[in-house]
């Protein structure tokens, strides 16, 4: 990949562990496998948020990039959170996750880590997942998807034309 090619990154938190992938300008994913490396989500979200900085990091490297290529940072997360990435309370979290602000500690982050502004942007790991699909089965964004996913709750997302459907 050439210098100059613009990507985008998608930050996939879990329990147990980060997975980090993007994509290019056209929408194609940059890698076939996702990045992993531990969340240590049961520390804390500050631990978390380091981790995130780690997977970038190793991703970019095992792609041959640099933090430069990066136009954006997409996250996710499970559980109850608002459109801004404030987590809610949930029984399987670590308690210093009820109220922290996801979106923001990232973006915080990545700014003291490369020193200039990068646009994070937050969103639930099953619109997350949903998004991520139509991207790999159509690239040119004419897709229209459902995404299901069981788990320990049951979620989904919808994917019109390249755009998630929210509400």
């Amino acid at each position: 990949m050439a210098a100059g090619n613009q990507v985008f990154i998608g930050v996939d938190i879990g329990g147990t562990k980060i997975g980090v992938n993007g994509i290019d300008g056209a929408r194609k994913p940059l890698s076939g496998e996702w990045t992993e490396v531990p969340s240590n989500s049961h520390i804390g979200p500050g631990a978390t948020v380091q981790q995130i900085v780690v997977g970038l990091k190793t991703f970019l490297s095992r792609m041959g990039m640099t933090m430069d290529q990066v136009s954006g940072l997409g996250v996710d997360s499970p559980g109850p959170a608002d459109i801004n990435g404030r987590i809610e309370r949930s029984a399987n979290m670590h308690p210093d996750w009820e109220g922290f602000q996801l979106r923001d500690r990232t973006e915080d982050a990545i700014v003291k880590e490369v020193g200039r502004s990068v646009p994070v942007v937050y969103e639930n790991d099953c619109n997350a997942a949903g998004l991520w699909e139509s991207f790999v089965g159509d690239p040119s964004g004419k897709e229209v998807m459902f995404l299901l996913a069981p788990g320990t709750g049951l979620g989904g997302g919808i994917v019109i034309n390249g755009r998630l459907l929210r509400g």
